[in-house]
């Protein structure tokens, strides 16, 4: 995965993410929408067989990129319960 901005002003930043679709965009979109202080979120794919997405956040203040930073983690934390869950339900199997 390789990841660019594109463009950035004083509350939102545009990024290019190369090597992902939409099974991580939707996540980081689908929890950024859960934070107060985004105005808007939203990605598209421009060429759907190249895996490469654009994703745009705009926050009431502050910084977007630690926003999605803040984003990533609660999303990387969740992906660690789902996968501890998952282990100890095969153990008790």
């Amino acid at each position: 995965m390789e990841i660019r901005v594109l463009e950035s002003g004083e509350r939102y930043v545009k990024i290019e993410v190369d090597g992902e679709e939409h099974t991580l965009l939707h996540a980081l979109q689908d929890e950024a929408l859960k934070d107060d202080n985004v105005e808007y979120i939203g990605y598209h794919i421009p060429y759907p067989l190249e895996r490469k997405g654009i994703i745009i956040v705009r926050v009431k203040s502050g910084d977007p990129i630690s926003v999605l930073k803040k984003v990533a983690e609660k999303i990387i934390n969740d992906i660690d319960e789902i996968s501890k869950l998952l282990l100890e339900a095969v153990k008790r199997a």
